[in-house]
């Protein structure tokens, strides 16, 4: 059995979709944990990519979003207590332009974005406040990637420079070791890869293919050259993500958010992650955001992106993850909102009670009516047995046990992080703390945790 201390990459997956292809590319996989953390209700697939041992977890079965994801990633770090890296992958919403050719099957990798204002690679954009007669203004900040993977996106952008990312190369490989794969992962026929104007909708209620409904002719289709050369294959963009609870389907207000921020790419779980669980998100493009959605591309996507992601990891030296902190579980949910509709206001939840755990809520639009939703911190994960199980993964992997063994992390007393009172007034509190130790034994007191910062 894996002990949980070996593990210091953490990988979380949105659909079991994302989790076949994330296992797919295990140099080895490992056997089932010998225990878990109490209040973890994760199921894991774990293994060897490189010198880094990964746990990769996924979100339960069709409950994507934003409070699902901290959900995830908090409890992945109750029981992996020396974690200290972690990479967001799965598929996305690309965004293209003139100026960035994004196609089906490529991948967009979050990237400091300094030129519209400097968003750390990840923008929430249902976030804010809404004034009256003005424009909907976004708040709050999200942070960064921790170093080691910062500095490993530079090696790898300077390699795919000189040799190219042989993305497409990687992805058959996998698939040709993996038969089980050959049929639902590989590549789509690139003629599927319609890129509509911004002004062609897809007809609703109707489940004829677009190319029959909506047509492939030069008044509707945006007219691109073939990829051919070194330039065939999958390309990788780097960028600003924008993240959301709301799924976007709508190519004008895509443009927009490209024109004013930059956006190259549209997803629903990063932002719940970056403030608690310090990762790096990378997104294979299976659609482009729009009306005309095409899910013949998402497996393929998948695997586009946890392709990247390996190569990436690959990069890390075991040293640079030591030097990172280890991560610690959220106490509460982050800023979300589930707002069908940019210029709603999308409200942080309330601080939580001393020792309670806060419970994310949210709300439903389907067809133009509101459903309150409860959400919970109790969740089912999607059983993986399928997916974790040696038979589907029979060539490219063996099923090994780590052999490094890390020291635990330090254990604390209590689960919720420090209070974030100021420098002086905390060290106060400490020395007093201190100076009374001695006469009597003090009761552990649980500090009120606030929301991540607007």
């Amino acid at each position: 059995m894996s002990d949980p201390n070996d593990y210091t990459v953490g990988w979380i997956s949105a659909s079991s979709i994302e989790a076949t292809a994330a296992a797919a590319f295990l140099d080895d996989m490992h056997e089932n944990l010998s225990s878990k953390a109490r209040g973890d209700h994760n199921t894991y697939i774990l293994g060897r990519i490189g010198q880094h041992n990964v746990a990769i977890a996924v979100l339960p079965d069709g409950e994507p979003g934003i409070a699902a994801a901290a959900d995830v990633a908090s409890d992945m770090l109750l029981t992996f207590r020396n974690v200290r890296i972690g990479v967001l992958v799965g598929i996305g919403g690309g965004a293209p332009s003139s100026v960035n050719d994004i196609r089906l099957g490529d991948v967009v990798v979050s990237s400091n974005d300094n030129e519209h204002g400097g968003h750390g690679g990840v923008f929430q954009y249902d976030y804010g406040k809404t004034i009256q007669e003005q424009e909907f203004r976004y708040t709050g900040h999200l942070n960064r990637p921790p170093r080691a993977l910062r500095t490993a996106v530079t090696a790898v952008r300077s390699r795919h420079q000189l040799r190219g990312p042989q993305i497409k190369e990687k992805v058959q490989a996998i698939i040709s070791t993996n038969r089980h794969l050959e049929k639902s992962f590989r590549s789509p026929d690139p003629r599927t890869d319609r890129l509509y104007k911004s002004s062609v909708v897809h007809p609703p209620n109707t489940r004829r293919p677009c190319w029959e409904v909506c047509g492939d002719g030069f008044a509707k289709v945006v007219q691109r050259e073939e990829r051919s050369g070194s330039a065939e294959g999958p390309a990788v963009h780097y960028g600003l993500i924008a993240s959301a609870n709301q799924e976007m389907r709508d190519a004008l207000l895509r443009d927009k958010f490209f024109e004013e921020k930059g956006v190259l790419c549209f997803e629903r779980e990063a932002a719940g992650l970056m403030n608690s669980f310090p990762c790096l998100v990378i997104r294979g493009i299976c659609d482009y955001a729009d009306t005309h959605r095409n899910k013949d591309w998402q497996a393929y996507a998948a695997l586009t992106a946890a392709a990247y992601a390996k190569d990436l990891l690959s990069q890390v030296v075991p040293d640079q993850v030591e030097a990172e902190r280890p991560a610690k579980p959220s106490a509460g949910p982050p800023p979300s909102g589930d707002n069908n509709h940019i210029g709603n206001i999308s409200q942080p939840t309330d601080t939580p009670h001393p020792g309670a755990t806060s419970q994310p809520g949210g709300t439903s639009h389907h067809g133009g009516a509101s459903h309150p939703v409860e959400t919970t911190s109790l969740v089912a994960i999607t059983n993986l047995a399928a997916i974790a199980s040696p038979a589907a993964f029979p060539n490219p992997v063996a099923f090994t046990t780590p052999a490094v063994h890390l020291q635990p992390a330090a254990s604390h007393t209590q689960d919720v992080p420090a209070s974030p009172l100021p420098g002086s007034i905390r060290a106060q509190s400490i020395k007093k703390e201190s100076d009374t130790s001695s006469r009597k034994k003090s009761t552990p007191r649980f500090c009120e945790t606030r929301p991540a910062s607007k």
